[in-house]
């Protein structure tokens, strides 16, 4: 901005045309549209760090319910296998916004060895039951964990972000064409706190991806509780 007023000055007809009280106004209303950016992504973020918390240990349970059931070692090491596969395949596959085949396909084979576990004797039906219900509650989060990689902000959100964006750095370039020390800091706190702040709302809206990113440490855990189990 300051090279431009440099090189080519402000129009005469231009100066000082530009009210203050409008643009506090504009300004207020798009600070509240960055606020409900951040809040609602950052409750996201929050979200999807607990689903992935409530998906590794619902695979737990599953691992750790099925040690009572007779015939059950093939069905805990596809769980200890996929467990694997997620960490060292599928964590580093959603930073690129996808999620990894192979883990997709160990999940169905999970499903496959839970339905030979069905027991003979009814006594164990509800363990059954239960290891059902909590392989259930993993598919469904894993597919919240899915959902999550696509953008979680509208985009009619993301026009009115990038709008504002250009239309302060447009006023604060009229508003005061004559410039001082006190005018140029003040201009670059404004934007820089602008652009940290959208970089902040991009960075959050891919959860699995960026500076702040949901961690793979609760699998981490489960998969050395597994290994301690066996």
């Amino acid at each position: 901005m300051m090279l431009i007023r440099r090189l080519t000055g402000v129009p005469e007809r231009f100066r000082d045309r530009i009210q203050s009280p409008p643009f506090g106004f504009f300004a207020t209303l798009y600070a509240f549209f960055l606020g409900f950016a951040i809040v609602t992504l950052w409750s996201n973020f929050v979200n999807v760090k607990f689903n992935v918390t409530w998906e590794a240990y619902s695979l737990l349970s599953s691992y750790r319910l099925s040690q009572s059931l007779p015939n059950s070692e093939k069905f805990r090491q596809e769980l200890v296998t996929y467990v694997k596969t997620v960490l060292d395949k599928e964590w580093s596959s959603m930073e690129k916004g996808a999620m990894n085949e192979e883990a997709n396909h160990l999940m169905e084979s999970v499903w496959n060895r839970f339905q030979e576990l069905k027991p003979a004797d009814k006594q164990d039906n509800p363990i059954f039951v239960n290891i059902a219900t909590t392989l259930n509650e993993a598919r469904r989060q894993r597919l919240s964990r899915g959902l999550a990689l696509s953008g979680n902000l509208y985009e009619p959100i993301w026009v009115i972000i990038i709008f504002g964006l250009f239309t302060t750095m447009f006023s604060l370039y009229f508003m005061h064409p004559e410039q001082n020390i006190i005018q140029i800091i003040f201009e670059f706190m404004v934007l820089f706190t602008l652009l940290a702040c959208i970089y902040f709302i991009t960075d959050l809206d891919t959860p699995f991806s960026g500076l702040v990113r949901v961690p793979a440490d609760a699998f981490q855990d489960v998969y050395q509780s597994m290994l301690a189990l066996r």
